[in-house]
């Protein structure tokens, strides 16, 4: 984790300087190290709000460089990672962190679309279901 903050207030500093090529390279390595994180950490939601975080660092630095294409990707990145997490932990102690960052991808993923679509100019189709919102647990009872 100690790894993980230096890299992102690196890139965040890096960011507020404007040099963005350097802040993307500390985002990437934060990026990397969140996502090793998750099955090494014993935090779930700390594990999980570091890849929710240097994922939507990434998503801000490319929308503010203006590449919106990029920035979406980055959404739609995080929130497919999230749900195959989820597939992957079903059920277990990772589960309510995971729910939480899916909610969160799912808000930024909103956010864009009500930025940078409108009627005249839908967002465009993927290949990936990411823009389903997470389902809650039903419970049948007998």
């Amino acid at each position: 984790m100690k790894q993980w903050k230096k890299n992102i207030l690196a890139g965040n500093q890096l960011f507020d300087l404007q040099q963005y090529s350097e802040a993307t390279n500390y985002y990437l390595q934060a990026k990397t190290c969140a996502r090793d994180l998750l099955n090494n950490w014993n935090n779930a939601e700390e594990a999980i709000a570091a890849i929710v975080v240097s994922q939507l660092n990434m998503a801000d630095l490319h929308s503010h460089r203006q590449h919106f294409q990029q920035a979406e990707h980055e959404l739609q990145n995080l929130h497919t990672y999230l749900l195959q997490a989820l597939k992957e932990n079903a059920d277990g102690d990772r589960e309510p962190a995971i729910r939480n960052g899916l909610r969160r991808s799912y808000t930024a993923l909103l956010q864009f679309i009500a930025v940078h679509y409108s009627q005249e100019n839908p967002p465009i189709p993927t290949a990936q279901p990411w823009f389903t919102e997470p389902t809650t647990k039903t419970s049948s009872i007998n």
